[in-house]
């Protein structure tokens, strides 16, 4: 599993490449995790820096429907009433370090949630840090995530780690 690549942010150039992200297209892929390619999928970022979760939705759009939450209790909750009501998200990203439950601390709720309920699948998550942190990793792979980024995501690294795990644009 990569753990993603780190960069400054030029942030001089932030409003110009957010522009063009939210006016990009991409073509139609294959498959994505299993599901006809006609149907997006249902993500959850989970994000206290505005920047960085708004950096996120763009770099995502391409992939499905995305919510958003500030917090880890906004993120679980979200994640919760979403699983009741039956529409599932299929990929979480979460920040490590966030307000309120910290984002492994929310990834291992999930997974008691998960287990509790007898979901059929595990959601996916890729954990999202500025620190790469070995002890943190080495959670994280624990509790099933699929990935794990550096901050500032760069959407290369994003896209090429959801690409070695099949999920392309829809």
């Amino acid at each position: 599993m990569s753990h993603g690549f780190s960069c400054a942010l030029n942030y001089s150039n932030l409003t110009h490449r957010l522009t063009a992200l939210s006016q990009s297209t991409r073509p139609q892929s294959g498959p994505i995790n299993a599901k006809p390619q006609a149907v997006p999928m249902r993500i959850l970022v989970i994000e206290d820096d505005a920047i960085a979760r708004r950096v996120l939705e763009l770099f995502l759009k391409p992939y499905g429907t995305i919510e958003t939450a500030k917090n880890g209790d906004e993120g679980f909750a979200k994640f919760t009433e979403a699983h009741q009501s039956g529409d599932t998200y299929d990929l979480l990203c979460l920040d490590i370090n966030i307000p309120g439950k910290a984002g492994l601390e929310v990834l291992s709720e999930v997974r008691e949630f998960e287990s509790v309920r007898s979901a059929p699948r595990a959601v996916s998550a890729i954990m999202l840090t500025g620190s790469a942190d070995e002890g943190q990793i080495a959670k994280a792979k624990e509790l099933g995530a699929i990935g794990y980024l550096l901050k500032p995501v760069l959407e290369s690294d994003l896209v090429a780690l959801l690409g070695k795990l099949g999920i392309e644009p829809v």
